[in-house]
């Protein structure tokens, strides 16, 4: 995650260890949720979200 926000060259050093700092937040509070969804192609999440909600069958 660093490695690829750096390379973007977009962000300050403040927003960069915010986002590191949030990203360990949510790593942290992984086993507290039963499902991942990885919203890296709109239409995949969305259809993996409609599953997760039953409305996909």
């Amino acid at each position: 995650l660093e490695r690829r926000i750096r390379g973007r060259g977009t962000d300050s050093e403040e927003a960069i260890s915010r986002r590191l700092e949030r990203a360990r937040v949510e790593l942290a509070a992984e086993a507290e949720f039963d499902a991942v969804l990885v919203n890296d192609d709109l239409d995949r999440a969305l259809a993996e979200l409609e599953q997760l909600m039953g409305l996909n069958p």
